[in-house]
């Protein structure tokens, strides 16, 4: 078998194992349960959690990066793993992404005030700006999919395997850009790894919106705890990502 030395995963809440809780509802996922690690378990590997919760695409991209970069690596086979998020999040030089889905909709004061030194209306104007003149889901999505490409040709520079999916909204068609070796689909590109688990959860237990079926602490819900993936979910996500693996003859 062609072993990998390490995996690295990014993403958003979705690949961080977010409201995955134990007995006494403590947050464990991202140091036990997230789909990154899972997968390095079958690989036999070290691995890496870059994730984080709210994460935009571009602040995975540097996370990711900045890692690569400030680590020796090279004589190492990395694998790395990227679940993209919300196309309309955008990364902050204070280190943080905002939502602007959700800042449209909920209490906008405690974002303001942990960030914006309180103007939570100074705050709510410019979003709303942004989401009417300046995001333009056509155009961001053309720009996602040159960073994709950028980040392909940086991958095979160091002679790294990648795969990269639709995690929270199936927006962008990753086959086009870059055909099937490098992604996973979940029946077609249009359908996210989020829009699968709740179709699913659906099939098996009805209107969502119930959630007794999502339990955040265990036996876990089958597919969710609370909105995320559970660690059932995050364990069959590492599965298909291995078969991929197998698939492309990255190993034996």
């Amino acid at each position: 078998m062609k072993k990998y030395d390490l995996v690295i995963g990014t993403g958003c809440s979705f690949m961080n194992g977010d409201a995955i809780n134990n007995e006494k509802m403590e947050s464990i996922g991202h140091k036990h349960h997230t789909p990154t690690q899972y997968l390095a378990d079958k690989l036999k590997c070290e691995w890496v959690n870059l994730a984080q919760s709210g994460s935009s695409n571009d602040h995975m991209f540097s996370r990711l990066l900045n890692y690569i970069e400030n680590n020796n690596l090279e004589n190492k086979k990395v694998l790395v793993i990227i679940g993209l998020s919300e196309l309309a999040r955008f990364f902050l030089k204070i280190g943080s992404d905002l939502h602007p889905h959700h800042l449209l909709k909920d209490d906008v004061q405690k974002t303001a005030d942990k960030h914006f030194m309180g103007d939570a209306k100074g705050l709510q104007s410019y979003v709303k700006f942004y989401m009417t003149h300046i995001f333009d889901e056509e155009f961001f999505e053309d720009r996602l999919g040159e960073k994709i490409i950028l980040l392909k040709n940086y991958f095979e520079n160091k002679k790294m395997s990648f795969i990269i999916f639709n995690s929270l909204n199936g927006y962008l068609n990753l086959e086009n850009i870059l055909g099937e070796k490098n992604i996973i689909l979940f029946d077609n590109y249009e359908k996210s790894w989020y829009i699968s688990l709740k179709e699913k959860h659906e099939k098996d237990f009805g209107d969502f919106n119930n959630t007794e079926f999502r339990s955040p602490k265990p036996p876990w819900g089958r597919y969710f705890c609370y909105g995320h993936p559970s660690p059932h979910a995050n364990q069959d996500l590492a599965d298909l990502l291995y078969k991929k693996i197998v698939n492309n003859g990255w190993i034996d």
